[in-house]
C-alpha cells in the first residue's frame, strides 16, 4: 500500500452473503420454494465478511481505510472488489486463479429490514 497513510487496514474475510428467502429451515433431503425478495430477486447478493464489513462502516464514517489478501479472478471477486471502491476501500490484493469466498444466508422472509 506505499506511503499512504491509513487510519484503519485489514486483513481478512471478504465475503459474499448470499441472502435467500425461506419460509423455515430444511432437512437434508428436503426441498422448498424460495421467497422472492421485494427487488425480484431471487438471491441478494451483499459485500460481506466480517473484516470488510468493519471496514466499509469505518469508511462511511470517514476513516481512510484499506484491506489486503488474496482473493479469487472471478465473479464474486469482481462484485467484491467494486463494493470496496464504492465503499473507498483501498486494496491490495493478489488475485489468485481460485473462487472468491461466498456464505449461504437464509433468512425469514416474513421479517422486514434490508434483506427483504
Amino acid at each position: 500500500m506505499g506511503n499512504k497513510q491509513f487510519d484503519i487496514v485489514g486483513i481478512g474475510s471478504m465475503v459474499v452473503d448470499l441472502i435467500y428467502r425461506t419460509p423455515r429451515i430444511i432437512g437434508s433431503e428436503e426441498k422448498i420454494s424460495l421467497a422472492r425478495h421485494r427487488s425480484g430477486e431471487l438471491v441478494r447478493k451483499l459485500v460481506g465478511g466480517v473484516t470488510l464489513n468493519h471496514l466499509s462502516w469505518a469508511s462511511l464514517l470517514g476513516l481512510k481505510t484499506g484491506i489486503f489478501g488474496k482473493q479469487g479472478d472471478d465473479e464474486n471477486g469482481r462484485f467484491l472488489r467494486e463494493g470496496m471502491d464504492r465503499y473507498h476501500i483501498d486494496k491490495h490484493l493478489s488475485i489468485e486463479k481460485t473462487a472468491s469466498s461466498f456464505a449461504h444466508i437464509f433468512v425469514d422472509p416474513m421479517a422486514d429490514g434490508r434483506f427483504t
